[in-house]
């Protein structure tokens, strides 16, 4: 059995451990486990059971009075007022008169405020009694003196001693805080001089204690409150989240008091980006939007102090994009979750380690780019991210995803390059709306067969990792356009794949492949196709029938010749095939009328069929490293040439033809038997460079455009 106190609590939902098991499991982690989490978590968890029994409130009472760690006495408190109020008399008057922690004492003192038992009242009595600040003492002996107290009730009497435990943990805190009590309650709260007092190092364990802050809400007497000073708030981490823990309780607060302070100080922003006067009719707006505004005021003025870099952009108050780049993070701050407007968030190359879980809390993040960071792992809060549609996470070290990541319905984008990752999870079909995936230079070696759930799918890049099969599934991604599977271990093709007729470009370089479906002719919109570096022996006469093919790269591989249908390709503008075997060109050639890129260098090739003289719209001819002993004749009809590549070759002489290539820039011939050149080439009006032995031309003298170039 997993013991973690979520999953426990979820077996014992789905009826798969008993209450009784159920609580012993959870008690059985509090007592034996040392991560304080784990311990916390099993608290709150027994909160949600339904539980009676006399040992475990033992059990409870024993941590609220004597465990170290003043958040799990708090936990405990919560859990005893929850489901032993009646039994929590005697160990809550107890902690009244011991605990330190101010969420732990506010706790017991709303739970006595239920408790009917006349030892809580005299107690309470005792407690306000004891009070020795001196301007809240005043108002308690008056109190006293006009006997008032005598007729409060456990409510009034708990709400003088909230006050003042509250005021007490402020003071001790913030000595230059100021404030006014009547009839034992605060009425007027001034920390505006807070800047006046000096903090020195010691005091830093009690200044990173903010619930005493939040607990400002319990005041609900005050009549007047005056905010921290601004430039107090960007002195360190610390005052900032004073700051807004202090908003945190104005929000609670939810009263005109509360909505006076946020609009003063929302008036006092002098930042241009603001743009204030866009706001329109600032009272009317809620107090949670004023204190969202200032939230977002105080949040991103304080990451500029301490990152100059950062860049943001501000609309009706708040931000809404976020831009870090080479700016050491290491890691991200929690209180990012502040911008809860926020819809991009850039944060490249920032040394990033982790991300936080309050990550998803950003429901209106639309664009997350993470690239060039060292992340090795998602938190599963990404899930909650409801609104992503762009997730960049190229060049991180991730080793695996988190199966939740299936959650991000309106991902359209998703960017998993450069990672370390050996597999996808099965969820990674359930991203229904993703257009793009890309996933190269990983580790894969297979995907998965919910790969073809992506209906949607535009483009999907794989190269570079070890795949050596394709699901047949691959074949239903009936919307994709673009397939890179170059440089992995494929060594056959599933036939599912002819079924992609929306495909426009596939790239099966650097693989295994050693022949292809033979039903290749139903990818009518295929425009590129990269086959270079496999196995090849032959082709399917079907390449043929790609009657949208522009693009055809076959380098490297073992073929000796080309089918006669791959003459029939109307479109075909790039036909590349160095580095086989090839003896001879099919007849037909001179039939592919839209070539411009002829690339056959490294072949086998001795003789030219005539018909290559048809093809109008050559611009490169690349025939370098073969076996050709001379061309046709009227090569000069190739009219829009610009290049001749024939290193290598047998030619022995040039047709006089040649000099009819006015747009030719480039005559390629070294490591031939040519002797002579015909004075044809002189009329070339664009030819820069002729590349030859000119020591072993006879008729050099010709040519002297060209002599600089012996």
């Amino acid at each position: 059995m997993d013991l973690q106190p979520r999953k426990i609590y979820e077996d014992f939902r789905r009826k798969k451990v008993d209450k009784s098991k159920t609580v012993d499991l959870l008690v059985a982690l509090i007592e034996n486990i040392e991560d304080d989490e784990i311990r916390k978590d099993s608290l709150e968890i027994l909160n949600k059971i339904d539980i009676t029994k006399s040992r475990v409130f033992k059990f409870l009472e024993n941590i609220l009075i004597s465990d170290s760690n003043e958040d799990l006495r708090y936990s405990a408190a919560k859990v005893i007022k929850s489901r032993f109020l009646k039994k929590a008399v005697v160990p809550f008057l107890w902690v009244l008169q011991n605990e330190s922690s101010y969420n732990c004492l506010i706790t017991i003192v709303t739970s006595l405020e239920e408790i009917s038992d006349t030892r809580i009242l005299s107690m309470l009595i005792e407690e306000i009694k004891r009070i020795d600040i001196p301007n809240f003492k005043e108002s308690i002996n008056a109190l006293f003196k006009e006997n008032f107290i005598e007729n409060y009730s456990h409510k009034e009497l708990a709400e003088i001693i909230i006050n003042y435990i509250t005021i007490k943990y402020l003071k001790t805190k913030f000595t230059k805080i100021k404030f006014q009590v009547e009839n034992g309650l605060i009425t007027v709260l001034d920390l505006s001089e807070i800047d006046k007092q000096i903090i020195y190092w010691r005091d830093r364990r009690v200044i990173q204690e903010y619930s005493d802050v939040i607990g400002i809400q319990n005041l609900h007497n005050l009549k007047k409150i005056q905010f921290f000073p601004l430039g107090w708030t960007f002195n360190n981490e610390f005052t900032f989240q004073n700051s807004i823990s202090l908003i945190k309780a104005l929000e609670q607060l939810n009263n005109n008091i509360a909505k006076e302070v946020l609009i003063f100080q929302i008036n006092k922003i002098t930042n241009e980006k603001y743009n204030l006067p866009r706001i329109k009719q600032i009272e009317n707006l809620s107090i949670s939007r004023l204190c969202d505004i200032l939230r977002n005021y105080l949040t991103i003025a304080f990451l500029a102090k301490k990152h100059s870099q950062v860049e943001y952009e501000i609309e009706d108050g708040e931000v809404i994009n976020m831009s870090f780049e080479n700016v050491k993070l290491i890691t991200l701050p929690e209180f990012l979750n502040h911008f809860s407007s926020l819809r991009s968030l850039i944060l490249k190359n920032c040394n990033l380690l982790n991300l936080p879980e309050t990550i998803g809390t950003l429901k209106h993040l639309e664009i997350l780019n993470l690239e060039r960071n060292n992340l090795k792992a998602l938190p599963k809060s990404i899930s909650y991210l409801s609104s992503i549609k762009y997730l960049n996470l190229n060049n991180n070290q991730l080793n695996n995803l988190p199966y939740s990541i299936g959650q991000l319905s309106k991902l359209e984008y998703l960017n998993l390059e450069s990672n370390d990752l050996t597999e996808l999870p099965k969820s990674i079909g359930y991203l229904t709306s993703l257009k793009s995936l890309l996933i190269g230079k990983n580790k894969l070696k297979k995907l998965p067969l919910s790969i073809g759930s992506l209906k949607g799918l535009q483009e999907l890049d794989l190269h570079s990792n070890m795949i050596n099969t394709l699901p047949e599934s691959i074949g239903l991604l009936y919307s994709l356009a673009h397939l890179n599977l170059d440089n992995n271990a494929i060594e056959s093709l599933p036939n599912s794949i002819n079924s992609i007729t929306s495909l426009k470009t596939l790239r099966l370089e650097d693989n295994h492949i050693r022949n292809l479906p033979e039903s290749l002719d139903l990818l009518k919109s295929l425009e590129t196709l990269r086959l270079g570096w496999n196995k090849l022996i032959t082709l399917p006469t079907s390449i043929g029938s790609l009657l949208s093919l522009k693009y055809l790269r076959i380098t490297n591989n073992k073929l000796c010749n080309f089918p006669d249908s791959i003459c029939g390709l109307p479109n075909l503008e790039w036909f590349e095939a160095s580095e086989n075997q090839i003896v001879k060109l099919p007849e037909q050639i001179g039939n592919l009328k839209t070539l411009k890129v002829l690339k056959m260098s490294d072949n086998k090739i001795k003789i030219l069929p005539d018909s290559i003289c048809f093809l109008n719209s050559l611009v490169r001819f690349d025939f370098n490293e073969n076996n050709i002993e001379h061309l046709p004749e009227s090569v000069g009809s190739l009219s829009s040439l610009e290049e001749i590549w024939l290193n290598g070759n047998q030619l022995k002489h040039l047709p006089t033809s040649i000099g009819d290539l006015l747009k030719l820039k480039k005559l390629k011939l070294n490591y031939n038997k040519l002797t002579h050149l015909p004075k044809s080439l002189e009329k070339i009006p664009f030819l820069e460079e002729i590349s030859i032995n000119w020591k072993k031309i006879e008729n050099i003298s010709d040519f002297p455009q060209f002599i600089n170039m012996i």
